[in-house]
């Protein structure tokens, strides 16, 4: 029960911080970035040891054992992401290119893509299906986001005169991310009721948060061209994270019995 309460409180109190810090950036610039960005790499790291903890607790044929090991390699990719914007962020420049980061992180990506499959093909080997009410819940979410999504961003993204790699990056994220969230949002309405929901409600709002921070940077990158070494979207990441932390604590008090 104290790891349980540590972990949540350590996740609430450094995603609290990077707020604070992210708003003054407005008037720091790029100040602040090595505080923000040791935050970030103590999030990811945190989650990372985490994940694989949880990845070697949880019982082999539950249905979240693969789900463990898959955010654990993931995890370990934006580690390396994670570690070239700190060198970014104590140099206050872009030491590693941008081009490096955002090609680690399609990697990232490229792993998570395999979830939605492994979830589907795990829930319904245990017999599993999703519920009327599931479809009603979230179909018309499903559409409505996805149309916006291609119009906001990935129309404008395919017109516009960014790299190659770039683009291709900002494509394969928010559209593993959507596939994700509606996967793990028809889990959440399905079975979310009480405490085994808790896990998959906090990853549903993991990658939700995740999915926006990459909407709204490939917005300011469309109409900037650039980014910043600190790009005040980056705090979805970090609210991203400490849902992620959550989610984990839930999985280990559910997993021990703490």
């Amino acid at each position: 029960m104290k790891l349980f309460r540590t972990i949540v409180a350590s996740a609430i109190v450094l995603v609290a911080a990077s707020l604070v810090m992210f708003l003054v950036s407005f008037w720091t610039g790029d100040y602040l970035a090595p505080a923000i960005n040791t935050i970030q790499f103590i999030l990811v790291l945190a989650s990372l040891i985490m994940s694989v903890f949880l990845f070697f607790k949880v019982e082999k044929e539950a249905l979240s054992r693969d789900i463990w090991g898959i955010v654990s390699i993931s995890l370990a990719i934006d580690l390396v992401g994670v570690s070239c914007e700190l060198v970014n962020g104590y140099a206050r420049s872009w030491k590693v290119s941008q081009d490096v980061v955002f090609i680690i992180y399609l990697f990232v990506w490229l792993a998570l893509l395999v979830v939605p499959f492994v979830l589907y093909v795990k829930y319904r080997h245990a017999g599993f299906g999703f519920s009327a009410e599931a479809y009603y819940a979230v179909i018309p979410s499903l559409v409505i986001v996805s149309l916006a999504t291609v119009v906001l961003v990935l129309v404008p993204l395919a017109r516009s005169d960014l790299d190659v790699g770039t683009k291709i990056s900002n494509f394969v994220a928010p559209i593993v991310g959507l596939g994700m969230l509606f996967f793990l949002m028809f889990l959440v309405a399905t079975l979310g009721k009480g405490e085994l929901g808790k896990p998959w409600l906090f990853l549903s709002l993991c990658v939700a948060s995740i999915v926006i921070q990459t909407i709204v940077s490939t917005n300011v990158m469309l109409v900037l061209g650039y980014m910043r070494v600190l790009e005040p979207a980056n705090f979805f990441l970090h609210l991203g994270y400490g849902f992620l932390l959550i989610a984990e604590a839930y999985q280990y008090r559910i997993t021990t019995g703490a």
